[in-house]
């Protein structure tokens, strides 16, 4: 999967087109060497950015899982920038026939940081269906086994 229609997916499906970020901030994430170094550390794999592309494309399944680590930042910063924000306790305030109800920020914080711990366990599990499925330790050789039985077999 591109890079680009994975941001587009995020922004859209997932974000439902948040103000607080675009499909340009998302895909300058995705294509970041960190990020996608953290994605090879997660899955073991070799996933290189050469422009805004990932090489070799990302199957389904990592781009299942950069998604979602890409959500599990996001509701981190935003529990972060929740807490940063204007520091108003007033939670309701009345005139005539005008309510006016704000939440507190602490409680927007705590929404996000389930959000981000909700991610963070359902990251753990993709990664580890990935590793049980799809991953292939590296050091064992094609000829692996063969020198095993010869060594079992000798006298």
């Amino acid at each position: 999967m591109k890079l680009i229609d994975l941001a587009n997916s995020i922004y859209y499906n997932d974000l439902l087109e948040s103000s607080d970020t675009s499909v340009t901030k998302i895909l300058y994430w995705l294509a970041s060497d960190n990020n996608i170094g953290t994605l090879n550390d997660f899955i073991a794999t070799e996933y290189v950015i050469v422009g805004n592309e990932a090489v070799p494309e990302l199957s389904n399944e990592a781009a299942g899982i950069y998604g979602i680590y890409y959500l599990l930042k996001y509701y981190e910063r935003m529990a972060k920038t929740s807490l940063n924000a204007s520091a108003l306790d007033v939670i309701e305030v009345k005139e005539a026939d005008t309510t006016v109800r704000l939440v507190n920020r602490n409680e927007i914080a705590k929404t996000y940081k389930g959000f981000a711990n909700d991610t963070r366990d359902y990251l753990n599990k993709l990664v580890e269906s990935y590793k049980k499925f799809h991953c292939i330790p590296a050091s064992i050789h094609s000829n692996f086994f063969a020198e095993i039985t010869k060594i079992i077999q000798q006298p």
